[in-house]
């Protein structure tokens, strides 16, 4: 009787011990399961931190930046009021603000140039002078020579 009472025993412990050791698979499972998604989502959290820091600092750069200004349309940094920036190349996205070249002389009239894009605005009111093409109309000048 007392060894049939050991055995139940022993049989109600290695269940127990079953039963305890599969629920410990389990919550392990579970464990490695919330870390991944604890994981993924620091990392998420990092990737926003780092567009919200990078959105600051392009807000901070846009406060600085005044324009467009008539007659031509410039932007310039408020602190350098007399060194227009590439309307072209401010606008884009992302902004990329370049200062235009010092007016250029030549080509028919006084222009600036973007050194980036190439972008020119002529700031006097003469166009550039077309070149002028000698001969009869439809001939070209150096036709059969």
């Amino acid at each position: 009787m007392i060894l049939e009472s050991v055995a139940t025993v022993f049989r109600y412990a290695n269940s127990a011990f079953a039963a305890l050791q599969s629920t410990w698979k389990a919550l392990k499972g579970l464990i490695y399961k919330r870390k991944r998604v604890i994981m993924a989502l620091e990392e998420r959290t990092t990737e926003l931190e780092f567009e919200n820091r990078s959105l600051k600092d392009e807000i901070a750069r846009k406060n600085e930046i005044i324009g467009p200004l008539e007659p031509y349309g410039y932007f310039f940094y408020k602190d350098r009021p007399n060194e227009p920036l590439c309307p072209k190349c401010t606008q884009s996205l992302p902004s990329h603000p370049v200062n235009l070249s010092p007016i250029v002389i030549g080509n028919g009239g006084s222009y600036r140039e973007c050194i980036h894009c190439h972008w020119q605005k002529y700031e006097s009111s003469e166009q550039p002078v077309q070149p002028v093409r000698m001969g009869r109309p439809g001939i070209g000048s150096f036709r059969n020579r």
